[in-house]
């Protein structure tokens, strides 16, 4: 039995390993405004969704210093993919738009659906079965090691995602997670 839990370890970390490497590759060649999980590509893509938005709202997004954000901001408006205009109802306001140069940027998304094509639904519904059981397993793992301290710092990334879905939206935030991760949908329970 032992044997068999080294080799399903052994397997379980070149499958992440696999996943991460394909991700690499896949992102290879589009350049950091196609990449979703880097900054610049990260903005157009948040942009894309919601297509208007404050300085403040995308750098609460993005989880950056708004001086850095306008940095980057700079760059693509240097480079004619988005516009910033002060909102007409408070000045103070900057708003960002992707102009029709942003929009047309083609961006990578991390589809991994092709992956699983091979198998049949009956493979599948064994997979996803074992697989939640092995969730199950390391979250009892984790309720044995995690301190009060620990369980705050998830507690306010919770709290952090909650806060995006009222600046984005339910399916923007979804589809906002499931394009800036190298392994698919991001954070998708309970989200």
């Amino acid at each position: 039995m032992e044997n068999e839990k080294q080799k399903l370890n052994e397997i379980f970390m070149d499958l992440l390993y696999l996943i991460r490497k394909y991700h690499m590759l896949t992102h290879q060649h589009g350049g950091p405004l196609a990449d979703t999980s880097r900054d610049q590509g990260r903005i157009l893509a948040i942009l894309k969704l919601k297509p208007e938005m404050t300085t403040k709202d995308l750098s609460y997004l993005l989880g950056i210093r708004q001086q850095s954000l306008n940095e980057m901001l700079k760059k693509l408006e240097k480079e004619g993919y988005i516009s910033r205009n002060p909102s007409s109802k408070d000045r103070r306001v900057m708003l960002i738009n992707l102009t029709e140069k942003g929009k047309a940027v083609k961006q990578i998304a991390d589809d991994n659906s092709g992956i699983l094509d091979d198998f049949s639904e009956e493979e599948l519904r064994d997979f996803n079965k074992y697989l939640t059981q092995l969730c199950e397993a390391y979250n009892k793992k984790i309720k044995e090691i995690a301190t009060p301290e620990d369980e705050a710092k998830f507690d306010e990334f919770y709290q952090r995602i909650e806060k995006m879905r009222e600046k984005m939206g339910d399916e923007e935030l979804r589809k906002f997670m499931q394009n800036n991760s190298p392994f698919g949908p991001m954070f998708h329970r309970p989200f």
